[in-house]
């Protein structure tokens, strides 16, 4: 019989503080937690599923045992039976279903890929191993030539990104690319911007900006793959969002720098919490993304001895901390838009060189432990925007003002 008891809890609505207890057996999954408190008694019904520890409330999600963190409790002096075990992050195994959506949906694009070189920014798909890179998307239209913000659905069927006419960020549309009958297909969503699918494939977030949409709310909404049923984030927060990989919050990164950096509950988008994430001791500088079971982002954070890229746990938003410094910034290069995947350990970001005339951008890649190589034999000149890892690890989505190298 599995069994466990929690100490010193505190309740992230109210504050109250209190001493609760909790008893969990194979063969009653219910637990009863009495909390007690300075408002009032409270019981609270709990269940284990797969490893979860789930709330039998209506708007709570949930909560990963191990790194347990908002809308409900902050937990001190765990006592944990072997149940807890199943609660930790698993090891990834290569999804062949996936593996072979990713392949269907370059070899598409390779068939048929854009053309035109005089695009203001294009997209491509660089392979990580061989550094073979193709373009993918160079406008969307004849007038939407700049194409930014790409992203891997997490089936692998899908790239989901942004294209504007010029840099006229009002009329941003959102666009996805699948593969069908052998083929690239394009499909236009309607405007939106910084585009991130779900983790069960059914919805997008996105920005909405003012007045782009007749009778649309500015701010963060979400709509159905197939660009219907939009629906309002109903949180103040503006920003680039990124769904978690559990799929219950989205990481809302804003347009400054340093960047500020919110974590939006979305259990119940009607009625959001959101956590400002801190990290202790640094600011975060770039676009951060999220890495393996949702509690780590990788991110270039500045402290006040290094510039590094680094992976932060931010399963506790409030007291974020550098878990593992993957890079540290050198005298000539500053790396910014860092990417990392947790089943290959690989890193990949993009760098900007400085040899004394002339500012030089290129892609670099490394394993923990290893220094960062460069991964284009020719840098480039311009802009490198918006890296995104396709789901098994394979290939780095990136923009890029420079046409696409023989």
């Amino acid at each position: 019989m599995w069994a466990w008891t929690f100490g010193l809890a505190r309740l992230t609505e109210g504050g109250a503080f209190s001493q609760r207890t909790a008893h969990h057996s194979q063969t009653h999954p219910v637990i009863l937690a009495t909390l007690t408190g300075s408002r009032a008694w409270n019981i609270v019904p709990w269940c284990v599923i797969g490893g979860r520890l789930v709330l039998g409330t209506g708007e709570r999600s949930q909560i990963h045992v191990g790194r347990l963190m908002k809308y409900s409790l902050l937990l001190a002096g765990l006592i944990a039976a072997p149940i807890f075990a199943a609660a930790a992050p698993a090891t990834v195994k290569p999804n062949p279903t996936i593996r072979a959506a990713v392949d269907d949906l370059v070899k598409a694009i390779k068939r048929a890929p854009a053309t035109n070189r005089e695009a203001d920014l294009s997209i491509f798909i660089l392979n990580v191993e061989s550094g073979e890179t193709i373009l993918a998307v160079d406008r969307a239209s004849e007038q939407l030539t700049y194409c930014g913000s790409p992203s891997w659905s997490p089936d692998g069927r899908r790239i989901v990104f942004d294209a504007t006419p010029g840099r006229n960020y009002g009329q941003t549309q959102i666009h996805v690319i699948e593969a069908a009958n052998g083929r690239a297909k394009l499909t236009n969503l309607r405007r939106g911007v910084c585009p991130t699918a779900s983790p069960d494939g059914k919805r997008i977030a996105f920005l909405c900006l003012g007045g782009v949409v007749p009778g649309g709310r500015p701010g963060l909404s979400t709509m159905r793959l197939d660009g219907s049923q939009r629906e309002p984030i109903l949180v103040r927060e503006r920003g680039i969002p990124k769904w978690s990989p559990d799929g219950n919050r989205l990481l809302v990164t804003s347009f400054s720098s340093p960047a500020r950096l919110s974590l939006v509950n979305m259990a119940n988008p009607a009625r959001p919490m959101v956590d400002p994430v801190l990290v202790e001791g640094g600011k975060v500088f770039s676009v951060p993304s999220w890495v393996g079971d949702g509690a780590i982002i990788v991110a270039v954070v500045q402290t006040w001895a290094s510039t590094d890229v680094a992976l932060v746990d931010v399963s506790n938003p409030a007291k974020a901390t550098i878990k593992q410094k993957l890079f540290s910034k050198d005298g000539r290069m500053f790396p910014y838009y860092p990417v990392y995947h947790a089943a290959t350990k690989r890193c990949v970001f993009a760098g900007r060189e400085q040899d004394g005339t002339q500012d030089e951008t290129a892609l670099y890649s490394f394993r923990a432990g290893e220094e960062p190589k460069r991964i284009e034999p020719e840098g480039y000149q311009g802009k490198i925007a918006s890296l995104a890892f396709s789901p098994d690890g394979r290939y780095v989505l990136f923009c890029s003002e420079q046409a696409e190298q023989e």
